[in-house]
């Protein structure tokens, strides 16, 4: 099981649309970094998390190594991994941030 912080929250109307194609094509790869024991942070698919969530399918992660553009979206989402915050801290930063908890595949 991870924890992943999405980067933002899905929109209902799209959401339908990646369920639909999920459906078809199986678990969803998403980007992330690190920030401690099974915990992420998406750098994307945040429309891929909450359908995988509600399929109830497991997510394939790439764990990548950051560099200057995810650092800068990170910032903007008041995630940045220069900060002293825990990750529970972090899953409390903006509620616009949806954390899912889903089985790795």
């Amino acid at each position: 099981m991870a924890h992943i912080i999405a980067i933002h929250a899905a929109e209902s109307a799209k959401l339908a649309a990646v369920k639909a194609q999920m459906a078809e094509l199986g678990s969803p790869t998403i980007r992330v970094v690190p920030y401690g024991d099974n915990q992420y942070l998406a750098l994307e698919g945040s429309h891929r998390l909450a359908a995988a969530a509600e399929l109830g399918l497991p997510v394939e992660l790439d764990v990548v190594d950051i560099d200057a553009d995810d650092t800068r979206r990170m910032s903007e989402m008041g995630l940045g991994l220069d900060s002293d915050n825990t990750f529970d801290e972090l899953c409390n930063v903006d509620s616009s941030n949806p954390v899912y908890d889903l089985d790795i595949a």
